[in-house]
């Protein structure tokens, strides 16, 4: 036999082989998982538990969360996400989804100051309130991120957090955390006319978010006031 005979005969064993090999191997096998993100709610004091439990799926978190809630937010398969579900120390798997304002900004008016002032059904044109004003107090407005130069704050602003990912949290592509927080503490408008407004970002320009951005919000707090009262 010619060595080319022997290598075309080489050749044709070795397709075989493969072609055998990948018509018996399920079309699983050889896709991709997709991954999405989740909220995983757990028990309180299984946080060392779960973490030993996500480590044995081959994952890590993304963020531990332990203030308003115990959970962790994570990247997973679908299979990884049905695992967690079934273990006694979760209460709850929820997948992460996109947030979005409802309705239209409602343009602030004396009428609404008058209304919250008195008990009486007649209004009298008047909004009567504390010298203090609300001052020493931090209001913490989690929007779509305050314009924290707009006037009507007189300069009682602060940086806060972004859960977005924008690296910004002075200003409001948006409009509808600074017509918020011009409700709460604005000089004309607000009802707390001396507060002071800390912009929380976890709604993009268009209105948007997630739920684990809205529950990072907590842990990011902690990171930034770390003296303040609990929230």
């Amino acid at each position: 036999m010619s060595i080319a005979l022997r290598r075309i005969k080489l050749v044709t064993a070795i397709g075989l082989a493969f072609a055998i090999v990948f018509a018996q191997s399920p079309l699983q096998a050889f896709a991709v998982e997709e991954r999405a993100n989740y909220l995983v709610i757990v028990k309180p004091g299984t946080d060392l538990q779960m973490r030993k439990a996500i480590a044995a799926l081959g994952e890590r978190p993304i963020d531990e969360l332990d203030f308003v809630l115990d959970g962790f937010t994570l990247n997973l398969t679908l299979a990884d996400a049905n695992a967690l579900s079934a273990d006694p120390n979760v209460l709850q798997v929820i997948p992460d989804a996109p947030m979005q304002l409802f309705g239209t900004d409602e343009p602030s008016s004396s009428w609404g100051l008058d209304r919250i002032d008195q008990a009486q059904t007649a209004l009298d044109n008047k909004y009567t309130y504390p010298d203090s004003a609300g001052e020493g107090v931090r209001v913490y407005v989690v929007d779509t991120g305050v314009q924290l130069d707009n006037p009507e704050f007189a300069g009682r602003t602060l940086p806060g957090f972004d859960a977005t990912g924008s690296g910004n949290t002075t200003t409001d592509c948006h409009g509808h955390a600074t017509h918020v927080a011009g409700t709460i503490a604005g000089t004309k408008f607000g009802v707390a006319k001396k507060a002071t407004v800390i912009s929380v970002k976890v709604l993009n320009c268009a209105g948007s978010g997630t739920i684990t951005g809205v529950v990072s919000v907590w842990t990011g707090l902690r990171q930034i006031t770390p003296r303040e009262p609990r929230l």
